[in-house]
């Protein structure tokens, strides 16, 4: 596995966004012609506004804090579901970072999280 800043993530273009019960899967192939996958494991919130045009990569962060986090975390405290553990180990920390991803075109994909991996290859 590579870390997310051990990757050059200028002008990467999204290929794909898979989204299961834990993980969503961000494929990206990086301006150097290697294909990236990008975990997001134990997601509780996902948000890509606006999509136009073609999804090149403009710069990749991961943040201890950002709105969108703020609320997914106060939607859970409603929820009486969230006193109780789910089936995912990594939700079940309740510690979570946000990663954004700013495309050219100036939308944005923002994945909270528990946890961000890269690992190369396509889906």
């Amino acid at each position: 596995m590579t870390a997310l800043n051990e990757v050059y993530w200028p002008d990467a273009e999204l290929t794909d966004v898979l989204v299961d019960y834990d993980t969503v899967r961000i494929s990206l192939d990086c301006v150097d012609g290697s294909p990236r996958i990008i975990l997001a494991e134990g997601y509780i919130a996902l948000s890509f506004l606006p999509c136009w045009d073609e999804q090149v990569v403009s710069d990749c962060s991961v943040s201890d804090d950002s709105p969108l986090q703020q609320s997914a975390l106060a939607s859970l405290a409603q929820s009486p579901a969230f006193r109780f553990d789910s089936g995912s180990p990594a939700r079940n920390t309740r510690k979570f970072q946000t990663l954004t991803l700013q495309f050219a075109d100036a939308s944005r994909l923002l994945v909270v999280a528990h946890a961000f991996r890269v690992q190369e290859g396509h889906v």
